[in-house]
């Protein structure tokens, strides 16, 4: 039986219950997709041991081996290709048998997205890649970079690429001369709207509120951070998954921050209640990480701290993207300065500053209108590429 709609499969490492941007990213795109009309399915790896697959009517998953920690190194290579190849046949089987009309794999896993455009190629559908970061210059450091190399290659002669940000669109223009349709992250389209309604909190906190994962794109920043608060009345919130032992090898003393963690369902509540949101990036010089990887981030958080009406404090190089856009927008407040004493005077400056209202009002209009479900799926219909 022909069916209606038109049907799209993601392949993507992460999806929930995993955690993570690019898991948040994948579930709402999926679920923006369905709202759209289109019939969507998911390739992704089964999370963990002990769990229970749950019915959605929206989205079939499909899950593929996860691999287990291999005590004996001697075997690991061997039984990660093994794993590779049984994922490889699975996912190949699967869309022959959806047959969808196109196929997007997700990539910040190089793995999974050969794997998801080699099975794709083999069962002769068109696939098309979607980076959330870049390729070469985020493996460049890694014992993966001649593997990204390769994988880039096969990716701009395969033609269309969907990226996450106009950062990296961009990048990839003025670099490789490569054209790329932008998808930037947002969120459900319920949520969406729910998140779009003005709230008004008395409790707010006296707090800088840090979400999300500390590594080395980011520790050195937040690290200056949590010395310049010494000098304020503030203090440094992060909510994670990571442990104390993790946050401690990142170089932040326990005796610098509060350590909490909140549900997605609680999540929103308490960014309304914070007394600043911090985006924070560090410099170049600073992590291995390539600086064009890094001036291109555009973190997956953004959104809700443009949405929850309170006031954003960027800590980021002049020249990122992420800095320019919040400069280019007037939707939150901006300190490069590597220095915690003239860190400390801006984050004082910002809770005494008259125009903090107007600040947060560009914020919740920028994204309302930037981060729209529709528009980007609107962008890439017009495009023929979905």
């Amino acid at each position: 039986m022909r069916r209606k709609s038109k049907a799209i499969t993601i392949i993507s490492s992460s999806y929930p219950p995993l955690l993570g941007g690019s898991s948040t990213v994948v579930y709402n795109l999926a679920q923006n997709l369905t709202k759209a009309g289109y019939e969507v399915s998911i390739i992704t790896k089964y999370p963990h041991k002990g769990f229970k697959k749950e019915k959605d009517s929206t989205v079939k998953v499909y899950y593929l081996f996860r691999l287990s920690r291999i005590v004996n190194r001697s075997l690991e290579r061997y039984v990660r290709y093994v794993t590779y190849v049984f994922n490889w046949l699975k996912a190949f089987f699967v869309i022959k048998k959806i047959s969808p009309d196109v196929v997007i794999g997700v990539y910040p896993d190089h793995m999974f997205l050969e794997l998801g455009m080699t099975s794709t190629k083999m069962a002769g559908k068109k696939f098309i890649p979607y980076l959330h970061d870049t390729l070469v210059e985020a493996l460049g450091y890694t014992k993966y970079k001649n593997k990204a190399l390769e994988l880039q290659k096969k990716l701009f002669a395969n033609g269309e690429i969907i990226v996450i940000s106009d950062g990296m669109q961009e990048l990839y223009r003025q670099k490789y001369n490569m054209k790329t349709s932008v998808l930037c992250h947002t969120l459900t389209e319920g949520n969406f709207i729910e998140n779009t309604l003005e709230s008004n909190c008395n409790d707010i906190k006296n707090s800088i509120f840090w979400g999300g994962n500390i590594y080395n794109i980011n520790k050195n920043a937040i690290q200056r951070i949590s010395h310049a608060i010494s000098e304020t009345e503030m203090e440094l919130e992060i909510s994670n998954t990571q442990s104390y032992k993790h946050l401690n090898a990142m170089g932040l003393s326990s005796d610098n921050y509060k350590k909490m963690y909140y549900s997605d369902s609680d999540y929103n509540t308490n960014l309304k209640k914070q007394g600043l949101l911090l985006i924070a990036l560090d410099y170049p010089d600073e992590s291995p990480v390539h600086p064009d990887e890094l001036s291109t981030i555009f973190p997956t958080k953004t959104i809700e701290y443009l949405l929850s009406g309170r006031p954003i404090l960027v800590h980021a190089p002049e020249n990122y993207f992420i800095t320019k856009f919040f400069k280019e927008h007037n939707c939150g407040y901006i300190c490069s300065s590597r220095d915690t004493l003239e860190l400390s005077k801006a984050i004082n400056a910002i809770k005494n500053d008259e125009m903090i209202a107007e600040v947060v009002q560009n914020a919740r209009k920028v994204a309302s209108s930037y981060f729209n479900p529709k528009s980007g799926i609107n962008k890439l219909q017009e495009k023929n590429i979905i």
